[in-house]
């Protein structure tokens, strides 16, 4: 009932204010858009943006023996949730949520209803939710038979873990629970352990009154769905093949109540006592019965501890970023955390908000993200288990299996080469982000194995996407932001741009990808095939820079009308800023600087960091359904503006770093669709019986990946490259009032880099300062410093004190910044190198 009333009446407003579902009321009867995009709504009014960097109220003080036989429990990631129960602030739409997962299961707190402690959306023993997750389970208090109710709550994940801790206060209590996923067994890839096919949730109940308060029961309980089996609340799902079931170490089961259950008859003032609750979500009932035997022989507190080292031993095995400011450095440790919970032990990224499964597209958000951190082996591992499914498979498919076992034989490879056209949701998009995907690992990595191993795949998702005679390409109707280009450009909702229509962004992701393979088709002798691939891409490009460019408005179309082939008249930015963010100009294009700042001079950054069209006024009741005047926008617009500003060095980047900061949630994550206003969640609706799970979905990988490769960028300036010769090029920048930052245990290929930047002054010079080591001492690295300095003039260049003959460094300066590239310097195993820029700031 709650589902179907919450999606009812949110999708409901959002049909009526769609127009006709289709086309716009301007375009033409043989399906041309004409000139006029339609009108705005009034975006006058906004209300000021929230802050970049929010410092979120740490938990209180409590006098409480867990946290004194764990103090490393209050290690708190600064992005956190406090919960005004009463007044359901922040609602729903608000909060981030944090998910819990070791591979095998997974689960949210901190998103459900009725309040922060409700698990929702647990699937298990696989990242694959079949027809659907199980339904929520509730934390349930009584205190003499009356229920028990929280007025305010405090939820924080354990700093690079995915241990989550949610302190809830009310009359005379305090109630603690740690829940958490064991992770116990050495690798990720390994199989269960009977202990981890489950959530484990620790409770500690303290009494905070003056009396003595009896019968004090704590419970987990499920809502509809969970049914009695033998005394013990239980659901199946997948006709039976999945089984989840709640227990209570200890404690008592009540099938007909759907309770796990712990009692103390009493309980003294200041007297605190501790329970065990385990949420199992087991293949079978003899995996459940082995699960639950071990987790009542085992200590949950030292089980917890475990699962901490595991997680940060292996957030060890990435970079780590220090700044003057923690809120950054905690949002890459959340979103580390987030990208890691969210891969399925045979190593599929796995979006786990509603959808779960493995995607063609998704992947490349974690995998440019968690390539840029060191984590190599997650990305290797996401890019076999997504050529495992598409074997499996026999072909290319927008949503792959996740449940494959690693370790299983695989059946024969296609003859990739001899599949054809790809069709459906394949015919375009998709497919150039696997190609994307093997560039980006072989970069990182140094080495080219598996572009070669599966070359003809890579040749196939590059060459086999459908193009017109033209060669234009179509919308693969999956586009993440195709609704918010809906509502902005005046088409209905239900629009998907399958029919009648012809796609930039998809010639953009074709481009791009069809010339990276080409040089990796180059460099492993292939010289046939890179031929081919420079000739598609050559042909492609030349398509849609005719179509699509706008030389008058200076931006890309995001799509034209197909037959006819008529532009649309305006930009829209996830698509026009595509180009700069993926690298599609080529050097020199003046038009690279110009499609970006065409959309700051149109559309304005309102003072939230990246431009944002707003909705067309047509949709303004499905907007006041959702909570915005204005409109919404993708989770990634900020990290595609950053993106892209950072690589051209505009002025505007540093803003939109901020912006990375403004739209991530309590939680440090990211949600499909948000409110531009505040960057709320779009929440239209939340089931918590299990086949949907919410929409629009939060905590996303794909968006999240993108979000945090663009911080990373903008501060670093990371660009790994292959040819001629493996280098890593750095083009470190310090935000304003920053006077250093490092970025330590960078991987290229074998070599660890540790990178310190800071910036010091002496009257009116200042000297840029970049230290760079390697730190395992196994392997040298060569690197490139990219100069990236306020506007001024270039004094003097030093190499670990000996000058640099200025003549040889090539020097952009431009009305806005300094811009100078350095020549390669190697970084020697276990050496340090210094390289000094004194600079004199224009006044």
């Amino acid at each position: 009932m709650r589902l179907r009333l919450q999606v009812g009446v949110a999708l409901g407003a959002l049909w009526l204010g769609a127009c006709d579902g289709g086309a716009p009321e301007d375009a033409g009867a043989d399906g041309a858009v004409a000139a006029d995009a339609g009108a705005p709504v009034d975006a006058s009014g906004l209300p000021p943006p929230r802050d970049p960097w929010p410092t979120f109220a740490a938990p209180p003080d409590v006098e409480l023996a867990l946290f004194d036989d764990a103090p490393w429990l209050l290690d708190a990631n600064r992005w956190r949730t406090e919960y005004d129960v009463a007044s359901d602030t922040p609602e729903r739409a608000r909060r981030g949520g944090f998910g819990l997962g070791n591979g095998h299961v997974f689960a949210f707190v901190g998103i459900g209803e009725p309040d922060l402690a409700t698990v929702h959306e647990l699937v298990g023993p696989t990242y694959d939710k079949g027809e659907a997750f199980f339904s929520d389970v509730e934390l349930r208090v009584r205190v003499a038979g009356a229920p028990w109710r929280p007025t305010t709550q405090w939820q924080w994940e354990v700093r690079s873990t995915a241990v989550v801790v949610t302190l809830s206060r009310g009359p005379d209590l305090d109630v603690v629970t740690v829940d958490f996923a064991p992770w116990t067994r050495a690798a990720w890839s390994d199989p269960a352990a009977p202990e981890e096919r489950a959530i484990v949730r620790l409770v500690a109940v303290r009494s905070t009154g003056t009396s003595s308060l009896s019968d004090v029961e704590v419970a987990l309980g499920g809502i509809e769905g969970w049914t009695d089996e033998g005394g013990a609340p239980a659901q199946r799902r997948s006709g039976g093949a999945r089984l989840a079931r709640l227990s209570a170490v200890g404690g008592t089961t009540d099938g007909a109540s759907r309770e796990a259950r712990i009692a103390r008859p009493t309980l003294a003032p200041g007297e605190e006592t501790r329970g065990v609750f385990v949420l199992s979500a087991a293949g079978s009932d003899a995996a459940t019965a082995e699960t639950l035997d071990a987790l009542g022989a085992a200590d949950a507190l030292a089980l917890a501890e475990a699962t901490r080292d595991a997680w940060r031993g292996w957030a060890a095995t990435g970079a780590r970023l220090t700044t003057p400011e923690p809120m950054v450095d905690d949002l890459v440790e959340a979103a580390r955390v987030m990208l890691k919970v969210q891969e399925a032990a045979n190593g599929a990224t796995c979006p786990m908000s509603e959808y779960t499964g493995t995607w063609l597209r998704d992947a490349i958000g974690p995998v440019i993200a968690l390539a840029a951190l060191g984590h190599h082996d997650d990305v290797r591992a996401m890019l076999d288990a997504q050529y495992a499914a598409i074997v499996t498979r026999g072909d290319l498919a927008n949503r792959l299996r996740s449940d494959l076992d690693p370790a299983a034989p695989l059946p024969p490879t296609p003859d990739f080469r001899a599949l054809g056209a790809l069709e459906g949701r394949v015919r375009a998009e998709g497919p150039s982000y696997v190609v994307l995907a093997y560039d980006e690992e072989a970069r990182w990595t140094g080495s080219r194995a598996r572009v070669d191993e599966r070359f003809d795949l890579l040749f196939h998702a590059a060459a086999d996407q459908q193009r017109t005679p033209d060669d234009l390409l179509p919308y693969s109707g999956d586009e993440t932001y195709r609704t918010a280009m809906a509502f902005s450009l005046g088409f209905g909702a239900a629009e998907q741009f399958v029919d009648g229509f012809v796609s930039s962004d998809s010639s953009f992701l074709l481009v791009v990808a069809a010339e990276r393979l080409a040089a990796s088709a180059d460099a492993l002798g292939r010289s046939a095939d890179a031929d081919a691939l420079r000739e598609l891409a050559a042909r492609v490009r030349a398509s849609a820079d005719a179509l699509y460019w706008n030389e008058e408005g200076g931006f890309f179309a995001p799509l034209a009308s197909d037959p006819d082939r008529v532009p649309w008249p305006a930009p829209f930015e996830d698509v026009s800023e595509k180009p700069a963010w993926l690298g599609y100009f080529e050097a020199g294009d003046p038009r690279a600087r110009r499609s970006l700042t065409s959309l700051v001079e149109r559309l304005g950054l309102r003072d939230r960091g990246f431009p944002a069209t707003p909705a067309d006024a047509r949709h303004a009741v499905a907007l006041r359904a959702i909570g915005t005047r204005y409109g919404m926008h993708t989770g990634m617009s900020a990290g595609y503006f950053l993106g892209a500003a950072a690589a051209l060095d505009l002025p505007e980047a540093e803003a939109a770093f901020d912006a990375i900061g403004r739209t991530a949630n309590t939680t440090g994550s990211w949600s499909e669709y948000m409110v531009y206003e505040d960057h709320a969640n779009v929440a239209l609706g939340y089931d918590p019986d299990g086949p949907m799970g919410e929409y629009t979905a939060r905590y996303r990988p794909w968006e999240g990946g993108i979000d945090l490769r663009a911080l990373l960028d903008y501060l670093a300036g990371l660009r790994p490259e292959l040819d001629p010769t493996p280098r890593l090029h750095l083009a470190p920048r310090l935000p304003a009032g920053w006077d250093r930052f490092a970025l330590e245990g960078l991987r290229l290929g074998a070599a660890t880099l540790d990178l310190v930047v800071s910036d010091a002054g002496d009257g009116a010079s200042r000297v840029r300062r970049y230290e760079l080591t390697e730190a395992d001492g196994v392997d040298s690295v060569a690197v490139a410093i990219g100069l990236r300095l306020p506007a001024g003039e270039l004094e003097a260049v030093t190499i670990d004190g000996a000058p640099v003959d200025l003549s040889t460094v090539t020097l952009d300066p431009d009305r806005e910044r300094l811009r100078a590239e350095l020549a390669p310097v190697a970084v020697a195993p276990a050496a340090t190198v210094v390289v000094e820029a004194r600079y004199t700031p224009t006044p």
